[in-house]
């Protein structure tokens, strides 16, 4: 069964997200998601189905938008690195960490792709295997941060350091996961960090993903505008 939406629901969002909304079953995501979290069986298979669609759609990014993709270790850590055609910044490498819950999805996502693409910088994305714990070690914070619906401080505890970098995070009305961004904007804020917060009206959780949806190319170009900024002079 679709996703209903109704007519003042459908006034607020545009055609082609009412159009995906409607050809997307309703039974897509897991009830109750964290479920899928807490059960390896369900886990597993999830990530089966969720995956084996993604593949075809990562295939057609990849070769659509003329990227290369190449697999590699950075610190002995499994990473793949996507390139443009002709990569902007010479100097600056984008760092992703796949999103997918900490249980699916790969370093080879569609943000990676569409971020490297439309930002024109090459990307380094994480394949990482279980939730990434960092260690202090004197490294350099990166430069900025562009967070799409997040799940945010998932403890409820820790501390919010001034010398958070520059970040932007997107969220929307109907992502579950919307107060997570909303409250780490508002922590950010109140530490003196600069800090951009995107909410996107109607759209779903992860709705950036969509390569050529009206809402989530606004959403990408704004998140690449302002890391683009933050790159220029280092």
């Amino acid at each position: 069964m679709a996703i209903r939406v109704r007519p003042r629901q459908a006034a607020t969002i545009s055609p082609q997200a009412v159009a995906f909304l409607q050809r997307t079953p309703s039974s897509w995501i897991p009830s109750p998601l964290i479920s899928a979290m807490t059960s390896a069986g369900m886990a597993v298979r999830f990530r089966k189905q969720f995956q084996a669609h993604e593949d075809v759609v990562e295939e057609r990014l990849i070769a659509e938008r003329g990227l290369t993709v190449e697999r590699g270790e950075v610190a002995g850590v499994p990473v793949q690195w996507i390139t443009p055609l002709a990569p902007a910044f010479a100097d600056a490498v984008l760092l992703n960490i796949h999103g997918g819950g900490f249980i699916m999805g790969t370093a080879r996502e569609r943000t990676a792709l569409l971020t490297a693409s439309e930002l024109n910088i090459r990307v380094c994305s994480v394949d990482y295997t279980l939730a990434p714990e960092a260690k202090a070690r004197g490294i350099p914070m990166p430069a900025a941060l562009g967070l799409f619906t997040p799940a945010a401080d998932i403890s409820g505890e820790g501390d919010s350091d001034a010398s958070y970098p520059p970040t932007i995070i997107t969220t929307c009305t109907r992502d579950t996961l919307a107060s997570n961004g909303i409250r780490l904007y508002w922590t950010l804020r109140a530490a003196g960090v600069p800090v951009e917060l995107r909410v996107g009206e109607g759209m779903w959780h992860g709705f950036n993903w969509e390569p050529d949806l009206p809402e989530a190319v606004t959403v990408r170009r704004d998140v690449t505008d302002f890391l683009a900024r933050h790159l220029v002079g280092r």
